[in-house]
């Protein structure tokens, strides 16, 4: 029944042959059942983020009021590929579900708020219109 059934533990093969009228025993059919072969260890977080580094992004919102006073939403999308080991970077790990630690996306909306919004003023959407 091990063999037929690979998927099957010593629980659901005790109840089967208790329901075929063989009153046996739950941990002798787990003495007796056919080990299955190990699945190697799956890579941890670290080597995944490593290994899919050039998909890794940091996204956020930046809110700008314009002279309408109609609240204008920019949408950041921060690729982490270039930012690599090259620049010399050390690793900051942020609290789960903690966006605004993100410092990264946060210099980025700071340095286009004080280089780009201040010395502006916004008239409407498309002056907002921002390169990308």
């Amino acid at each position: 029944m091990s063999r037929a059934n690979p998927l099957w533990g010593a629980p659901r093969i005790h109840g089967e042959l208790l329901k075929l009228g063989l009153d046996i025993a739950q941990r002798t059919v787990a003495k007796y059942m056919i080990s299955r072969a190990r699945r190697p260890p799956s890579q941890n977080w670290k080597t995944f983020l490593h290994n899919h580094l050039s998909s890794v992004v940091s996204v956020d919102f930046l809110a700008v009021l314009p002279l309408t006073f109609q609240v204008l939403y920019v949408f950041i999308v921060l690729s982490h590929q270039r930012r690599a080991e090259a620049l010399g970077l050390k690793e900051l790990k942020i609290a789960p579900r903690s966006p605004w630690q993100s410092r990264s996306v946060e210099r980025l909306i700071g340095s286009l708020r004080r280089e780009c919004l201040d010395p502006v003023m916004v008239l409407n959407p498309s002056h907002l219109s921002l390169p990308a």
